[in-house]
């Protein structure tokens, strides 16, 4: 038992040492990661409410979500450059600056392009292994302000962004955005096949309810040979009960379901 317990210590020494050394190579990371625990810790009796630290803890993990983004999209470029430059078909070219709004804000890295040596054009590896354009919006960017875009005018998504992330985009750009996918979803819709089947409508309609049955449907074929009129009952379970008096007053009504469906 003790053996087994010595392993265990030296596992998590060893851990530690491992996740204190790759934290160093990332400082500002490190730096986030002192502030929660300052307040969680709350040496100094700032964070005294609920409500008042989660905001704080909130606005550290906005902050470090920038950070660390920041972070990998240097480490990227710089693994795809080395990448690039051990290859023959590319030379080094000039750098650019490459940025993008993303939901913890913007990112800014500085890539290194290069030439292809048989065609002569300029290739940004970053930038196509991260699937991401100089000032285009990251996808979750894009369905938070959609998402808002369709609750509130376009006019209101940047206070909606400010409020739920810390963040802000231009109105033109929220409404760019939005309506760009509103497009895109309606032509999907109408590639779907219709849900609802391609029948004849009905001349009457009786309806009933009362927000305690489960909800019914029922039709009726077309005009049957003995002259019955398409009927299209829609109502509760409960509506079953007054048929036979209905049926009474209209003898012409069609009582032939045609199909049935209940939720």
């Amino acid at each position: 038992m003790s053996e087994l317990i010595k392993d265990s210590v030296t596992a998590q020494n060893s851990s530690s040492a491992e996740l204190a050394e790759r934290l160093q190579a990332h400082p500002n990371v490190l730096a986030r990661v002192s502030s929660i625990l300052d307040i969680i810790e709350n040496q100094d009796n700032n964070c005294e409410t609920a409500s008042g630290t989660e905001l704080k803890i909130i606005s550290e993990l906005q902050k470090m979500g920038n950070e660390a983004l920041q972070d990998w999209g240097n480490s990227q470029q710089k693994k795809k450059a080395q990448a690039c430059e051990k290859s023959n078909s590319w030379r080094r070219h000039r750098k650019k600056l490459l940025s993008w709004p993303s939901l913890f804000g913007t990112i800014q890295v500085i890539e290194q392009t290069f030439l292809g040596v048989e065609n002569g054009k300029v290739f940004r590896p970053f930038s196509s292994s991260a699937q991401i354009h100089c000032r285009g919006y990251s996808l979750p960017l894009q369905r938070a302000i959609t998402d808002f875009g369709a609750d509130v005018s376009f006019g209101r998504i940047p206070e909606k962004l400010q409020e739920h992330y810390g963040i802000t985009v231009p109105i033109s750009s929220a409404q760019a955005i939005t309506q760009k996918h509103a497009r895109e979803v309606n032509i999907s819709q109408k590639k779907e096949e219709p849900l609802i089947p391609n029948i004849d409508g009905v001349e009457q309609i009786i309806t009933e309810m009362d927000g305690t049955m489960i909800p019914i449907v029922k039709t009726t074929p077309a005009q049957d040979d003995d002259g019955c009129i398409p009927v299209l009952l829609l109502g509760c379970g409960d509506l079953n009960m007054l048929l036979p008096a209905i049926l009474a007053q209209k003898p012409s009504f069609s009582t032939k379901p045609g199909f049935f469906m209940h939720s």
